[in-house]
């Protein structure tokens, strides 16, 4: 059995799902079975999909395309009769060919196992996102809809906690906590509306625990986000970049002390950055006393959020114009 810590080492977001994915599918038949069930319901082959002998699950295999361009898919499943790529999309954007541009090597692939079984392989490549992403992924399987098709990270989690039993008890304790971590990525934030008021009802020296973890819950949407955390008497944040030009802001909670003009609440959540967002739809331009607080021509927004933001769909599309955080991806 492979060691699990060399394979999450370092890892977040889509590498540590993918590898924690490709670790559960060679080491747990239970996960295996239930995963084959979920990519046979959402077919869009009319056989279903089945493993009776063969199975092999490569990750980060690379991809070439003349046209459009190498690259590296997250997932190749090997079946008796299938080639099945797993294109996963935990919240980073779709970068340019993504995923058409693994079809290509994917069909080659099964093209070589034609030649060495002797029979026929279907060949298929599955977009694997949030429900959020859904639509914006069922538009790219468009470009080959007889081979592409979606299924949902919810989707997933559903299938994996309706297994009753696994018998590896290694695998049976990873799987529980993948479901808790796919948990917490879907479920945006525990009790949001009851908690919304208190945001911004004060702003002790350092922040409260409250804005610290709204913080943690919106980092994933910003643009190669820092790991390390601002903290000061007035403010409570993080720094990100959002491109090789010098462009970049911060995000976090400041106290109503450091804002210029009229200021209802204790506290605010705002973004600064040294680049002029595309929107400000759910934002609202303001002025810091502070005159470069990201350096020259800064551009401060408050977050106008309420209790109603209280789920992933509504931040990930209001933050969406400070750019996407696709850090964290392969090619």
């Amino acid at each position: 059995m492979m060691n699990i810590f060399s394979e999450i080492e370092g890892l977040h977001g889509e590498n540590l799902t993918s590898a924690l994915l490709h670790y559960l599918l060679l080491n747990s038949q239970e996960v295996k079975d239930a995963f084959i069930d979920l990519l046979s319901d959402h077919s869009p082959l009319l056989e279903p999909i089945y493993s009776y002998e063969h199975f092999s699950v490569k990750k980060e295999y690379p991809t070439q395309d003349d046209k459009l361009s190498n690259g590296r898919l997250d997932l190749l499943i090997q079946l008796d009769d299938f080639v099945i790529g797993i294109e996963n999309k935990l919240h980073a954007s779709f970068q340019p060919n993504q995923p058409e541009k693994y079809i290509k090597s994917i069909n080659e692939v099964g093209q070589q196992l034609e030649k060495i079984y002797s029979n026929s392989m279907s060949c298929l490549l599955f977009i694997l996102c949030p429900e959020y992403k859904k639509g914006e992924a069922v538009e790219k399987t468009k470009f080959d809809s007889k081979m592409m098709a979606v299924i949902t990270w919810e989707q997933v989690l559903n299938k994996f906690k309706n297994i009753e039993n696994v018998d590896s008890p290694r695998a049976s304790i990873l799987l529980d906590e993948f479901i808790k971590y796919l948990s917490a990525q879907f479920s945006f934030f525990p009790s949001f509306k009851k908690k919304s008021h208190h945001f911004r009802s004060s702003f002790p020296a350092r922040g409260t625990s409250l804005q610290y973890e709204l913080n943690n819950a919106i980092w994933k949407f910003f643009p190669s986000p820092s790991n390390h955390i601002s903290i000061g008497n007035n403010w409570l944040g993080y720094g990100f970049h959002y491109s090789q030009e010098a462009q970049g802001g911060w995000f976090g909670f400041v106290s109503k002390s450091v804002i210029r003009g009229d200021c209802s609440n204790e506290a605010e959540l705002i973004i600064a950055t040294n680049y002029r967002p595309d929107s400000i739809d759910g934002l609202v331009e303001i002025e810091l006393s502070y005159s470069n607080f990201v350096g020259k021509n800064t551009f401060i927004n408050r977050v106008d959020f309420d209790a109603s933001w209280d789920n992933i769909e509504k931040w990930q599309r209001v933050l969406s114009v400070y750019g996407q955080n696709d850090t964290v991806e392969n090619d």
